[in-house]
Formats: structure tokens, sequence, C-alpha cells
């Protein structure tokens, strides 16, 4: 989704991430998937208008909410 909003703002490792995370997060549940993303997503906008900057790491609001997802893994 950020990709689509601000696509300059979104780097080739984020999308790499974002593609493997996918895979992880897919093996634990499909519809987690799109929770991850829009978690994912708030997180980023969270972090823009907290620093009052368009310069902000996709990478660890990647992280976050698929690490929690493969925790809470039964």
């Amino acid at each position: 989704m950020i990709r689509l909003v601000a696509p300059t703002s979104m780097g080739a490792g984020d999308v790499k991430l974002a593609g493997v995370l996918g895979m992880v997060v897919g093996s634990v549940s499909v519809q987690s998937v799109l929770a991850v993303m829009v978690a994912a997503a708030v997180l980023t906008l969270v972090g823009v208008l907290s620093r009052r900057t368009r310069a902000v790491a996709h990478g660890p609001a990647l992280l976050l909410p698929s690490w929690l997802v493969t925790l809470g893994w039964p």
C-alpha cells in the first residue's frame, strides 16, 4: 500500500523484506497477511506523522506485526 501511495519512499530492500515476510506470515495464516499489511502501513504512517519528515524506514514497521503474528501462532 505504501508503494502505491508514495512510490519513491519504499526501497528495494523493503519490497524484498515484504515478500519474504508475506511467505512466512502466509504459512501461519492467509488472513494474517492482510492484517500485517494494514498494521505495517498504519505504523509507518504514525512514524511519518510523529517525525514530521517523509523519510521513515518501513522495514521495522513490517517486522513488528509479522513478528507478533508468528509468535502468537500455536
